[in-house]
């Protein structure tokens, strides 16, 4: 600012003595100005510059009018009074852009009032303050419009910005949340190689309303459930964690698997935090006479692949949730060796492509009944790899839960060797 003094006092020849009057306070008032920006006054020292900026130049534009009354309406004192504007616009930019109209207001009325003092009538002070006015309001409104439009963007980068760091957040939470989750499904048991147990869970999103659980009941008995909660993510997630729960303690108390899945039924439904429905299979496998006892709740058929054919073990029953008086009832099955138990979600029938046709119930069927004898981890990565190719760039709609129970026999060890060598990765099924 003290350069522009200078260059004032430059332009207004000859130098004047009052016209150097100006260089004095203005270096006096930078150095106030520079140590209060110094010592983090901005306001203060932005305030000050602006007020000063537009005295001195107010003053320089009253001497240069009153100096020479003829030269009122010359091209150097409009220019001085144009120079008001400046005051205006460093207010938009360094204070508020209401400052800037404020100024604007300020600077017109004072421009009228220097011309009234050297004008007859008042015709004749307005005509040449009209141009300077006029170019003070436009640069304040410029000012005011160019802040205003700045202050938007900054709102909208700030807001932005919270955003990208609560869904930051939100991603670290889930897939702490994921982690925590994959930690609630357990590892196939442990089993001689007459019995072989896999299971897989592909979720649709960060975590998953499908439920699987291996629950040691006591020798020679575990228990098998399979389950999937209504909806998706974290809410699904949280109501498949109760259910885990309430399975786990209900299965220790009776060996019956129709009577658990009445009990788990009567403790969600009287359970008011709970809001979704849910399906579910339970089975208690005998794993030294492979008798399995098994109950169903509204959950997807159990596929049994034997003789190379495959069929479904029709047993009905209302999902969980749905009556709190729901009876349920028990049917039993002698597993073969070579037999192929599979045990499902929804989410896998229910696949869809890009044509939104669903894979379905007939095309899954077929799927198994189609793969040569292979180890249970391996059928469950075909199966999986089959959905894949048949989902295609399609984003995955529902969680896939898959559990198989294989029974071997040394004769089908020896081919399942042999497919294992022939076919590493068995081709997906269309």
């Amino acid at each position: 600012m003290h350069i522009l003094a200078i260059f004032a006092v430059i332009l207004n020849q000859p130098i004047k003595p009052t016209s150097l009057i100006i260089l004095i306070p203005s270096l006096i008032i930078n150095i106030i100005i520079y140590s209060l920006n110094k010592y983090k006054f901005n306001f203060l020292a932005s305030l000050l510059f602006c007020l000063f900026f537009n005295i001195s130049v107010y003053i320089v534009f009253l001497v240069n009018m009153l100096s020479d009354l003829s030269s009122k309406s010359s091209g150097l004192t409009i220019a001085y009074g144009i120079l008001l504007s400046l005051s205006g616009m460093f207010a938009g930019i360094l204070i508020n852009s209401y400052i800037s109209i404020i100024i604007a207001i300020i600077n017109s009325i004072l421009v009228i009032l220097a011309y009234t003092t050297v004008s007859t009538t008042l015709k004749e002070a307005i005509s040449p303050s009209i141009p300077i006015i006029a170019f003070i309001i436009l640069i304040a409104l410029i000012s005011w419009l160019y802040q205003r439009t700045l202050n938007q963007s900054f709102e909208r980068l700030s807001a932005a910005r919270q955003q990208l760091t609560r869904d930051a957040l939100l991603r670290q939470e889930l897939a702490i949340a994921r982690d925590l989750q994959s930690r609630l499904y357990p590892a196939a048991p442990e089993t001689d190689d007459r019995l072989r147990i896999a299971a897989v869970v592909l979720p649709a999103m960060e975590t998953s309303g499908d439920l699987y659980d291996f629950i040691e009941l006591g020798p020679s008995q575990l228990g098998i459930v399979i389950a999937d909660v209504t909806g998706k993510s974290l809410a699904a997630a949280l109501v498949m964690a109760m259910a885990r729960s309430t399975f786990r303690s209900e299965a220790r108390r009776s060996n019956d698997p129709a009577e658990v899945l009445t009990q788990v039924n009567a403790i969600l439904c009287s359970d008011n935090s709970v809001k979704q429905m849910l399906t579910a299979w339970y089975g208690v496998l005998d794993t030294r006479t492979l008798i399995l006892r098994y109950a169903n709740a509204g959950h997807p058929f159990p596929i049994l692949k034997r003789d190379g054919s495959v069929s479904e073990l029709d047993i009905p029953g209302l999902p969980l949730r749905a009556r709190p008086d729901t009876v349920y009832h028990e049917q039993e099955i002698l597993l073969k060796p070579g037999d192929d138990l599979l045990l499902t979600s929804d989410g896998a029938v229910e696949t869809m492509n890009g044509q939104r046709e669903l894979f379905g119930f007939d095309r899954f069927n077929r799927a198994l009944e189609m793969l040569p004898p292979l180890p249970a981890g391996d059928i469950l990565t075909c199966l999986c790899e089959t959905l894949e190719t048949f989902r295609g760039p399609t984003p995955q709609s529902d969680d896939i839960t898959l559990v198989l129970i294989q029974v071997n026999q040394p004769a089908r060890l020896e081919q399942m060797a042999r497919s294992a060598t022939a076919h590493p990765v068995p081709a997906a099924v269309a």
